[in-house]
């Protein structure tokens, strides 16, 4: 998506800010996406006026960002 409106993207984009991680799977909502890395990290970015991508905020991500909550979740010892 980067710098274009999302009415001009009309074909798939390589996401350059994901391309120094491998990443395993793909989801997406009417207008945003979700990325899942072989390292286990969570990426969101797109329309997130409901707080659809996980930031704890109502932000429009451009380019895809890290959820933190999810990463630290992770850290946590298991039950």
């Amino acid at each position: 998506l980067s710098s274009l409106p999302l009415t001009q993207v009309r074909q798939p984009k390589r996401i350059t800010t994901l391309a120094h991680f491998a990443v395993l799977a793909l989801a997406s909502g009417d207008f945003h996406m979700l990325a899942l890395s072989k390292d286990r990290r969570v990426f969101s970015w797109g329309d997130g006026a409901e707080g659809q991508c996980g930031h704890g905020n109502a932000l429009h991500l451009r380019t895809p960002r890290p959820i933190e909550e999810a990463a630290s979740r992770d850290q946590r010892p298991p039950r």
